[in-house]
């Protein structure tokens, strides 16, 4: 039975946080006048938090394995264990008149944080049902048992059923903890708790729960069930909530045992695909061992081998080295060598590596020892001289009279092997002890998947098949077909099958997020189903009440709807058709009541704008304004509708457009000001590096305008300004093109679309129509007349770069003109 419960905690838990979830509905649903007496709503706030806690104890097990999301679990436990404290010092203030103050949650709070500072984040728990979490439930029990007093006697024997149950609970949760290394948590805890009882103690406080549930509703309804009159409607009501109670425990019943079929189903499903993936594995590999097998029979059957070992001629050593080159190449084998009777290497397709093999004795391999009686088996070992791993496979090599004379050996290479196994990234093949020889994780390879003895291991190391390292095991003790394991907080099933008949197996670990998948969406179906049978319970008790409260809505609603100073109508969901219009919307548009309700939203709306919010209205004179709209749907005359506000917006609009413009102009020179060129120059380049086109940006500067002020005076300057600026606009021909005010005497063009020759046209354009103008200037070093100097810069817009570095490379192209005698254009 322990073992049971172990793999149905999933669903203890949800029962669990499912419990005081409706207990915290019973608190709410308390009628008025029982809320008076205790401060229910505090208790149903405990009840939430709490089973959200549970819930969230739920996930972190198994599906959201996040320390940050486990502290946020403790948190959670830490405020629902807060808010019973807070509920029964409200309660025993409201019942005795009198109680300690806010203060009492100084020394309970502290009781967590020594917990949290001694033991981490897991003592801050344990401490927190310590302190809070038993003290507040005892308390509480304490209250309900004084209340009591002061009722009648069935009113009184179902509050104290209530404070039964709390202290109870406040037994199960507050002493009941998980295990720590401190006393009574060592001892009294969650893990001995299951083991002397077989019972886990989570069930118990969700049993509990439902006992306050029950408890708390019987209490609530108390009052009417005793009535003498309405006799039907009592009865009735006993019905229903008991029956509630009914359906709700054969449904969690029900629950249960479909979600644990679930669970059988998904761990079927598992073992089956996990069967097919070992199969095709373990055929993979047996393939290839048997091509090999085959390969080693015939190259051992070579007439040009056993004279190699007979006469040790160097003329018939390297017709055997021939054999051997070839099989290797063909067989894109690792090596292929020949042995004599004594184990000593005496041809081999690597003599030329610094790993050959040629000289040395390999008589202490098995695949030797079995070659020589006449036995074909493979041997999958790490290399002695080389380190490398592989499969061995000898065959004896007879002379004309039958006599085994030496061994031919393949040494197979395993890497593609090795490369199905990574595509499975939990997928081993072991030895019959458990050393992974190959796997999927390399930082696994040459570890046990079990813990072996120090016997077998010092065997292991002598036998030099795996190297000469120890060998650290990576789960705690060996497992069988089916296991469920757990690996770096992920959970997996165990499958194997042997290949061959010497102990070796393919093993994979098939994670088992399934099993729990299906599961959950088990518990989610009976959640769901319960939340319909409360729903129906507590919808049945409401129903009246609704309908009321729907017929005074639409009397409102329809006062507001003819009395808005908004235009709003109704069109249906499906068809657009207009249903109903108030008077404003007439009187904004000109349409008669009789002609909208024939109409179409689009029949006076502007096609081309139907995203957003902002939308422009055709009025019956054709004339068009600018609407904000707001849309609801809702139900109207018995069929889905849409109620569409729509405010006017004309004037805003026109007001906006004027804003704008006078934002991106330059208050002097009437021109685009920094802000317009900004933009431009973003969008142009955005444009330019998808459309693989050139951008380029001409910086011209007034020349010794600083002189032209000190001569003619700050207004004559601005007059020159607003000269200069007329001219660098009129003298651009194409519409995108932008002349812009940079700043003080400085002008920015951009020219999109255009190649390095061109754009030293316009600029040579510019400086000449400047200077053409003429404006007087007669202390400039460089020409009686207002001259400019240019810098222009062209680039192709690349994804590595930026609008920032055409900038800089024509504001050096602009200090280059200036340095060289300004009245000129340079390109950087």
């Amino acid at each position: 039975m322990t073992e049971f419960f172990k793999t149905q905690t999933d669903y203890i838990f949800f029962f669990y946080g499912l419990a005081f979830m409706v207990m915290a509905g019973a608190c709410l649903a308390m009628r008025e006048e029982e809320r008076r007496a205790l401060p229910w709503r505090l208790l149903s706030l405990f009840g939430i938090i709490h089973g959200l806690n549970e819930w969230m104890d739920l996930l972190a097990r198994n599906f959201i394995k996040n320390e940050i999301f486990t502290l946020l679990a403790s948190v959670f436990l830490l405020i629902s264990f807060l808010i019973l404290v807070g509920f029964a010092r409200a309660a025993y203030r409201r019942v005795l008149g009198k109680g300690p103050g806010r203060w009492i949650f100084l020394p309970l709070l502290l009781i967590s944080l020594i917990g949290g500072l001694l033991f981490g984040w897991k003592g801050f728990g344990v401490f927190t049902r310590y302190g809070l979490g038993l003290v507040g439930g005892l308390w509480s029990s304490y209250v309900f048992f004084r209340a009591a007093q002061v009722q009648d006697r069935r009113r009184g024997f179902w509050l104290k059923s209530v404070g039964i149950g709390m202290g109870l609970y406040a037994l199960a949760a507050g002493l009941v903890v998980p295990g720590i290394a401190i006393f009574p948590a060592s001892f009294l805890n969650t893990e001995n708790f299951l083991k002397w009882t077989g019972f886990p103690v989570q069930l118990l406080r969700g049993i509990l729960a439902v006992w306050v549930t029950v408890a708390v509703t019987v209490y609530s309804h108390l009052s009417l069930w005793q009535t003498t009159e309405f006799e039907s409607l009592v009865r009735r009501s006993r019905y229903i909530f008991w029956g509630a109670v009914f359906c709700v425990g054969i449904l969690l019943g029900s629950g249960w045992f479909w979600t644990e079929l679930l669970g059988r189903r998904a761990q079927e499903d598992i073992k089956h695909e996990a069967g097919d993936r070992l199969l095709t594995l373990s055929s993979q590999l047996l393939n290839r061992i048997r091509d090999w097998e085959k390969s080693v029979m015939i190259m051992a059957g070579s007439n040009w081998l056993y004279p190699a070992l007979t006469s040790k001629k160097e003329v018939d050593l390297e017709r055997a080295n021939l054999v051997l080159d070839r099989y290797q190449q063909n067989l894109k084998a690792s090596v292929c060598y020949l042995m004599d009777e004594s184990g000593r290497t005496v041809a081999s397709s690597n003599r030329r590596s610094p790993t050959s093999f040629v000289g040395n004795s390999y008589a202490f391999r098995p695949y030797f020892l079995n070659a020589s009686r006449g036995v074909l088996s493979p041997y999958f070992a790490l290399g002695v001289t080389s380190g490398e791993r592989g499969v061995y496979l000898g065959y004896p090599v007879r002379n004309p009279r039958g006599r085994i004379v030496g061994v031919a050996v393949i040494k197979g290479t395993l890497d593609n092997f090795e490369l199905e196994l990574r595509r499975r990234p939990f997928a081993f093949f072991i030895d019959p002890h458990g050393i992974i020889f190959l796997s999927g994780q390399p930082a696994m390879l040459m570890h046990s998947l079990w813990p072996v003895t120090s016997e077998v291991q010092r065997n292991l190391i002598e036998s030099r098949q795996f190297g000469g390292r120890p060998f650290p095991a990576v789960l705690d003790k060996k497992f069988k077909q089916g296991d469920l394991i757990s690996f770096q907080g992920i959970e997996y099933m165990i499958s194997f099958i042997p290949v061959g008949g010497e102990g070796w197996a393919v093993a994979i670990w098939t994670p088992i997020a399934q099993i729990w998948n299906y599961r959950l969406f088990g518990i989610l179906l009976t959640l769901t189903l319960c939340v319909l049978i409360i729903g129906a319970f507590v919808g049945g008790q409401r129903w009246l009440e609704a309908s009321y409260k729907i017929s005074l809505s639409e009397s409102r609603f329809r006062e507001i709807f003819e009395n808005s100073p908004e235009a709003i109508f109704i069109q249906d969901s499906k068809t657009k058709q207009i249903l109903s219009t108030n008077p404003m919307m007439t009187e904004w548009l000109g349409y008669a009541a009789e002609e909208l309700i024939q109409m179409k939203p689009d029949d006076f709306q502007d096609p081309e704008q139907q995203e957003g919010l902002e939308r422009k209205f055709r009025k019956k004179d054709g004339t068009w304004v600018d609407g904000l709209i707001t849309e609801r749907r809702f139900p109207f005359q018995g069929q889905e509708a849409i109620l569409t506000i729509a405010r006017d917006i004309s004037e805003r609009k026109q007001f906006e457009k004027v804003l704008e413009q006078i934002s991106f102009l330059d208050g002097l020179t009437g021109i685009a000001n920094r802000r317009r060129f900004d933009e431009v120059l973003n969008q142009e380049w955005r444009r330019c590096l998808r459309e693989r086109t050139s951008l380029s940006l001409i910086m011209a500067d007034i020349d010794h305008f600083k002189i032209f002020n000190d001569t003619y005076g700050h207004q004559v300057g601005d007059d020159c300004l607003k000269e200069v600026a007329r001219t660098l606009k009129e003298t651009l021909n194409r519409p995108g093109d932008t002349a812009a005010r940079y700043g003080g005497e400085e002008f920015a063009i951009i020219l999109p679309d255009t190649e390095p020759q061109g754009a030293r046209r316009v600029a040579e354009a510019l400086r000449t129509r400047v200077e053409g103008q003429k404006i007087p200037h007669k202390n400039s070093p460089v020409a009686k007349w207002v001259t400019i100097s240019l810098g222009l810069a062209t680039i192709t817009p690349t994804p590595d770069q930026t609008s920032d570095q055409l900038v800089k490379a024509s504001d050096r192209a602009l200090y280059q003109a200036k340095a060289d005698g300004r009245n000129r254009v340079v390109i950087s």
